[in-house]
């Protein structure tokens, strides 16, 4: 699902420290991980679940721009401040670092989320809701040291509450064990919604999040075995 590029999004690397540890596998530039490997005791591999934890709400603007319409999911409306956060970002060129204008740093949130577009004339903010803004657990609290792991149940547990990506994750190790987990924070909707933008209308809000041990997780048989691949569950 991934376009071929140069630079590659995976970096295949060896990490030896000798007597102490040693695996092989591939890593996402930024993160101290490594994502799909093995080392002398197990082995994991990884696919996408291609899980809709992302939706765009069209909000809707005073006419001053200054505040957002609310509904709750029990048809209750109000008013609420649109939020405005300042970030840093400059450019290089020729070497040189030009920072950007404070008043061009500034990104506008409505409840339901960063907002993407503003579109002044209709008074509406299209705003985006994912999952992975949604949970304050830290995602790689437990993907450190994966690559250490010594059996596939480490490896299963390490993965168990990974809020993002939505990942089907398969190990193995050389006691024969091997498991399956799909991995990721989903989105219980009070409502499906069409395509396109969602209407904030109280009625597609979500209500909560999937358990992360409700998620399809299984030991393989050991007479048997597991497929995956990019998936839409």
């Amino acid at each position: 699902h991934l376009a071929l590029g140069n630079p590659s999004p995976f970096h295949v690397m060896h990490v030896s420290v000798p007597g102490v540890f040693e695996a092989i596998g591939a890593d996402v530039p930024g993160l101290p991980v490594l994502v799909s490997g093995r080392n002398t005791q197990a082995a994991w591999g990884v696919t996408a679940v291609s899980a809709d934890v992302i939706d765009v709400y069209a909000d809707t603007l005073s006419s001053d721009h200054a505040r957002v319409r609310t509904h709750a999911p029990d048809g209750t409306a109000g008013w609420v401040p649109l939020r405005k956060r300042p970030f840093d970002m400059s450019y290089r060129v020729l070497g040189v670092s030009i920072p950007v204008l404070p008043f061009m740093n500034e990104r506008r949130y409505t409840p339901h989320g960063p907002v993407l577009v503003l579109d002044s004339k209709k008074h509406i903010a299209y705003a985006a809701r994912w999952t992975a803004m949604e949970d304050d657990r830290i995602t790689l609290r437990r993907l450190v040291g994966l690559e250490r792991s010594a059996t596939a149940a480490e490896i299963d547990e390490r993965v168990s509450a990974l809020v993002t990506p939505c990942l089907n994750m398969v190990s193995a190790d050389v006691g024969g064990d091997a498991r399956y987990r799909a991995t990721g924070l989903l989105p219980i909707r009070a409502n499906v919604p069409g395509p396109g933008p969602i209407p904030s209308n109280g009625r597609f809000e979500w209500l909560g999040f999937v358990p992360s041990v409700q998620n399809p997780h299984w030991r393989v048989p050991a007479t048997g075995f597991a497929v995956n691949a990019n998936n839409r569950p």
